[in-house]
């Protein structure tokens, strides 16, 4: 596992929903037993309270995320059970919020259903401070391998979708 520091990004620099196309895996790497990676980044300029603001409103990842929606379909809005829509033009997932600790700043879904290939899939988002006025973002998973992907395109995305979440949360506290 890796921290880097966070470069100056914008939303549009994350390739959408639509275009994450993974380099084929090695027949090894499909056939393997679960997926397991984590990524982290820096905060320096954003407090965690500031941070939550933006990671901690599970169906609003539409302000971080190049996505066309993201909404709460069942359940209560960042409440255990509750299930979110997210998808682009040509891709889709449903998310199911397992967990949601707003005084810890965590939570954890699971992607219930999509049209990416996703099988099992959980997702752990953590939020800790770092330093007198930084955070880290921690964002981890386990998930069945999915042909078309690899453990690290996943992984890699995820990191970039990490530095859009300190630009969009920077913007939002007009930093």
């Amino acid at each position: 596992m890796t921290t880097r520091r966070i470069r100056n990004i914008q939303k549009k620099d994350i390739p959408p929903l639509s275009c994450l196309c993974f380099s084929m895996p090695m027949e090894s790497e499909s056939k393997s037993k679960k997926w397991v990676g984590r990524t982290t980044a820096c905060f320096p300029a954003t407090t965690v309270v500031e941070a939550w603001a933006i990671a901690g409103n599970f169906c609003a990842a539409h302000k971080w995320l190049p996505l066309d929606t993201c909404c709460k379909i069942e359940g209560e809005e960042n409440e255990p059970g509750c299930i979110r829509l997210c998808g682009s033009r040509l891709n889709w997932v449903k998310e199911r919020l397992v967990t949601f600790d707003p005084v810890g700043h965590t939570y954890a879904y699971e992607i219930t259903e999509s049209n990416m290939g996703f099988g099992n899939y959980l997702s752990f988002v953590k939020l800790i401070p770092a330093g007198e006025e930084g955070c880290q973002v921690e964002w981890a998973f386990e998930a069945d391998p999915v042909d078309g992907w690899t453990k690290d395109g996943l992984v890699s995305y995820m990191q970039t979708a990490l530095e859009a979440m300190e630009k969009a949360i920077l913007l939002n506290n007009g930093k």
